[in-house]
């Protein structure tokens, strides 16, 4: 490989690392802004039994999952959660929203 050829191809690809991280939030979103996100997601979507429902919160590869879990009576059949929204860890951005029926 020449000379030239290598600061070419070293150029080019700071300019690509440059651009594939615009737009995102340097240190991502915490586990309590990925809540208010996924209850703001929510909001007039799904009826929580009560609005301080606490939720779980899963780590999954650069998602979060938050899913409200859903406190049926005892010896009832029902639903595991109220809501589940999948969200992007670096975004903040809504994936994936599942409503337990």
């Amino acid at each position: 490989m020449n000379r030239r050829t290598g600061i070419k191809a070293a150029a080019g690809w700071g300019l690509f690392l440059g651009g594939c991280d615009a737009g995102r939030r340097q240190n991502g979103l915490t586990k309590d802004q990925a809540v208010a996100t996924a209850r703001r997601a929510i909001a007039g979507k799904v009826t929580l039994l009560d609005d301080n429902e606490p939720a779980t919160v899963a780590e999954d590869g650069g998602r979060y999952v938050v899913t409200f879990v859903r406190r049926n009576p005892p010896g009832t059949r029902g639903p595991e959660y109220d809501a589940r929204v999948t969200i992007d860890a670096n975004t903040g951005e809504v994936l994936q929203f599942l409503v337990g029926s």
